[in-house]
């Protein structure tokens, strides 16, 4: 439902400011996971957080469609789904070691410690996506 909004949005700003700025946006809110305390709280943080998701995928997809040649395009979406899969498969081992190695850190549950880390690696990797992704032409 939010995928169209956010793509119209990215048609008509700089994808190298309203892409990261997405990112900066989903880190920021999973990082404020551990202030939630109640199953009303995780239905607003988990509803947020989709919203926000919704351009991502879809926003790479258009940006790629606008900078790469017909017969370019196709390798590099099949290397972003390829990348997605892989990142999934991993991101579950990754889960399943900071859960459980984190569990009670600062009287804080291994799952919160998880979108605290997880939000602070996208920060950082949508900071310097500011500085690599191309503005269009």
């Amino acid at each position: 439902m939010f995928e169209v909004p956010s793509n119209m949005l990215l048609a008509r700003s700089k994808p190298a400011i309203f892409l990261p700025s997405l990112m900066v946006t989903w880190g920021a809110v999973s990082i404020i996971v551990a202030a939630i305390h109640n199953l009303g709280g995780m239905i607003a943080f988990r509803f947020a957080l989709g919203i926000i998701e919704a351009g991502f995928f879809p926003g790479v997809m258009l940006l790629m469609s606008c900078w790469y040649k017909p017969q370019e395009l196709s390798k590099r979406i099949a290397f972003f789904y390829t990348a997605s899969l892989v990142s999934g498969a991993f991101g579950g081992l990754l889960a399943g070691g900071l859960i459980q190695g984190m569990e009670g850190l600062g009287g804080i549950r291994g799952w919160k410690w998880l979108f605290m880390i997880e939000g602070a690696a996208t920060v950082l990797i949508a900071i310097g996506a500011y500085f690599v992704l191309p503005s269009k032409s």
